[in-house]
């Protein structure tokens, strides 16, 4: 059986439970187990929401009409069941079906995973196509990991103009008609980021401290490695602040 396109890990488990549940009232097998190793799906099954996914609604109400209703067993792993290694088999060989022989709507989890996947690759590919933001979308180019927190709001501020190349060094400052040439007052060269953060005879103590903790973790310096990473962006924030640069 194959289920619809962009149908989560979670739905296919709960799926897989409710045609289980199924054939067990089908055949009227007696004191029936279901094992699994997805806790998401008990979990679901435990503590129904009113907008969880449907399948769970049609699994409890199948097993509200049983005489034995199954007993659902969750284990760590399946790996080496010898039933389970030949019903994932099974599960594989359906990818390659041409026809979806299940249609499943998609819950409000899935339907807002898959917006986000799709606008997601919409800007990547719009990116691709846009001269401003190179920089940044070079660093991110799926998009900022919403779970990076830099705090404090400064250090945020601070970092995202660096990665912008927006920011109040020379180069950035010529392109606005605040600077002459651009170049860097102390070293004659192009007043860039990369520049700034690696090769500035007045901000030696930046570079090096940057290259040498790249070398200590076997890492090659670029641009792109120090600023998406801690404690590259504590060193660089805390340098700026200490220096009192403005960016």
């Amino acid at each position: 059986m194959r289920l619809s396109n962009n149908v989560s890990i979670d739905s296919a488990e709960l799926e897989a439970i409710y045609q289980a549940i199924a054939i067990i009232a089908k055949l009227n097998i007696q004191k029936p187990v279901i094992v699994t190793d997805s806790m998401n799906a008990i979990t679901s099954l435990s503590r129904p929401a009113i907008f969880e996914n449907v399948v769970v609604h049609l699994c409890l109400e199948l097993t509200n009409k049983m005489l034995s209703p199954p007993v659902i067993l969750w284990i760590p792993s399946h790996v080496g069941f010898q039933d389970h290694d030949l019903t994932d088999q099974m599960a594989k060989n359906a990818l390659t079906l041409p026809i979806i022989n299940r249609q499943i709507l998609p819950n409000v989890k899935d339907a807002t995973d898959c917006l986000k996947n799709h606008y997601r690759t919409l800007s990547i590919s719009s990116a691709r196509q846009i001269g401003t933001g190179k920089s940044y979308h070079e660093l991110f180019p799926g998009g900022r990991n919403i779970s990076e927190k830099l705090v404090p709001r400064k250090k945020d501020v601070t970092i995202t103009r660096l990665r912008f190349h927006n920011c109040r060094l020379n180069r950035y400052l010529h392109k606005i008609g605040c600077h002459p040439t651009g170049l860097c007052d102390v070293c004659g060269r192009d007043g860039m980021v990369e520049h700034f953060l690696l090769n500035c005879e007045d901000h030696k103590e930046l570079s090096s401290r940057l290259k040498s903790v790249a070398i200590s973790r076997n890492l090659i310096v670029s641009v792109r490695m120090i600023l998406s990473e801690e404690p590259f962006l504590n060193i660089i924030y805390s340098y700026i602040c200490a220096k009192k640069i403005s960016v």
